[in-house]
């Protein structure tokens, strides 16, 4: 019993281009997530601080 294989087509691959707007709510988005994400940072560290008595920060 033989089984057929599908072929694959040969198509050009999509072309994506996002226009000024998108890249500027993506550039905002990023923004914020790494604004989150180094407020997040300070806390865990002013915590940490807290608990130990020590300063785990590096000297920036």
């Amino acid at each position: 019993m033989a089984r057929q294989q599908l072929r694959l087509l040969n198509t050009p691959p999509p072309v994506w281009k996002l226009d000024e707007q998108t890249k500027a709510v993506g550039r905002r988005g990023l923004a914020q997530a790494r604004a989150a994400l180094a407020e997040a940072d300070r806390r865990r560290a002013d915590r940490a601080e807290q608990h130990t008595g020590r300063t785990n920060r590096s000297a920036a």
